[in-house]
């Protein structure tokens, strides 16, 4: 009689599939290893966090066109 499976095992399993079937060569870019990389996502990561609480600000009606 065969053992029943277990989230662990079929993990194990599905993740061996798909890492063999995952080609060997990178057709993009590149690496994303320079600070100028991290650099780039921080800013923007920046610019939509006040873009977003810019936005609620003036949904909620703190900021108004009297108020600029």
């Amino acid at each position: 009689m065969e053992e029943p499976s277990t989230n662990s095992s079929i993990l194990k399993e599905t993740f061996t599939i798909l890492s063999t079937e995952l080609p060997t060569t990178h057709r993009g870019r590149g690496t994303m290893d320079g600070p100028g990389d991290a650099v780039w996502i921080l800013t923007s990561a920046f610019i939509i966090f006040t873009m977003i609480s810019g936005f609620g600000l003036v949904e909620s009606g703190k900021c108004n066109l009297t108020n600029i």
